[in-house]
């Protein structure tokens, strides 16, 4: 499929660089939407801008249009914090898990498990069944996987 919408890592890197090109900053959050009634499918992306906000933008999956869709204003602390304690981002992330777990991403997000900066990566296996990977922010290492 023509676009920045394909079957692997790439689109879903596609979807968020591009999000970055329309408001600097680090990415927390991406997630692989549905289109509503027809509508092209699109990337939900979440990143903390240098000046410290939080910005909600979608990127159309099909033809990488990126727009703002909110400016939550001032980042919550705990993104902010983990952002400090992340060594990876959220593309190495996903590459990793990728690696580990071959599948087509549809969901990553920075967060904690249990006190610790990870990052969450559901990924959609060729036998349809969606599974999490879950890494170390630190050292992009798998410390679990679950069938969703």
């Amino acid at each position: 499929m023509a676009g920045p919408y394909r079957n692997d890592s790439r689109g879903y890197h596609a979807g968020h660089g591009k999000a970055q090109t329309v408001a600097p900053g680090k990415v927390i959050e991406a997630e692989l939407e549905a289109g509503k009634k027809g509508a092209a499918p699109y990337y939900s992306v979440t990143l903390v801008s240098p000046a410290n906000e939080e910005i909600k933008l979608r990127v159309n999956a099909t033809t990488g249009d990126a727009a703002i869709e909110k400016n939550k204003g001032k980042a919550e602390r705990k993104h902010t914090k983990y952002l400090a304690e992340a060594q990876i981002t959220l593309a190495q992330a996903v590459d990793a898990a990728v690696a580990h777990t071959p599948g087509k991403p549809v969901e990553a997000q920075l967060d904690s498990d249990w006190g610790k900066t990870s990052y969450k990566v559901k990924l959609l296996k060729a036998d349809n069944v969606v599974t999490s990977v879950r890494l170390d922010a630190e050292t992009g290492k798998v410390t679990g996987t679950k069938k969703d």
